[in-house]
Parts: C-alpha cells; structure tokens; sequence
C-alpha cells in the first residue's frame, strides 16, 4: 500500500471518526498504565535512546517525512508520576505541550492505523535549544 493511499484513508478516517477513537479505554496496569488505547492496536514499538530536550516540542511525520495530523501524544511523569499530559499534532505534524518540569517522562504516540511508538523523554535545562522530538510513524496495527 502507497503511503499516499495510507495517508488519504488515515485523514477520512479521523475527519469522520476523531472523536471516537481517543474516547477509547486506557491501559489498566503494567508500563503502559494511564496511556490511551488505539481501539486496533496490536504493534507497539519501544525506542532505545530518549530524547533529550529543553521542552515537549516535536513533530510526527510519515515515512516520506511529509508531516502526520492528528496523532496522540501523551507523556506520564516525571518519574513515577502517574500524570498524563497530551497533545494532538496539528495539520503541520506539530506538537507541543507546556508547563512540563524537569524530568524522566515516558511517552507514547498513537494514530489509526499504524505501529504506536513508546519511549523516554527526558526535560533537562542543559539539552541544546534546537533539540526537539521527532517521530517517524510506520503503517499497520
């Protein structure tokens, strides 16, 4: 499948239908605990390195590295904090989310339709300004 076709069938499916897929459930337990359930998510991948930023800025692309809408990001923390924070990219592929204090955080990003990415994110006044989150979604559930 094209990732012009994906990307057609992802933005019909949230025009018509973004409201339900984030009033879906959360997971209960385990590392995942408090972040939202894609109602089709099967592949969670899990990044070695964490990002190492000044603040939650970031973007979502596609693998051609042209910029995804409505992806989920939610981060839990800092440390064992079970506070969830989220944002949704805009049509620029955009994030952001403020007011976050220094810290450990775990993050996870989910869209319709493709893998779900979980990693760190660490809030350190000394990272390098320019330094922001990048993420690269992958087709299938």
């Amino acid at each position: 499948m094209s990732i012009g076709l994906v990307k057609k069938i992802v933005f019909v499916v949230l025009l018509f239908g973004s409201s339900a897929i984030w009033g879906q459930g959360r997971f209960q337990s385990g590392d995942l605990k408090g972040f939202t359930i894609s109602p089709n998510e099967h592949i969670i991948n899990h990044l070695d390195q964490p990002f190492v930023v000044r603040g939650v800025n970031g973007a979502v692309v596609f693998g051609d590295g042209s910029p995804m809408a409505m992806v989920l990001f939610e981060m839990r923390g800092p440390g064992n904090s079970q506070a969830i924070k989220a944002a949704t990219t805009g049509p620029d592929g955009a994030f952001h989310i403020g007011n976050v204090y220094p810290g450990k955080y775990l993050f996870k990003a989910t869209a319709l339709g493709f893998q779900s990415i979980v990693g760190e994110v660490i809030i350190s006044r000394e990272a390098v300004r320019s330094q922001a989150i990048k993420l690269e979604m992958k087709p299938g559930v």
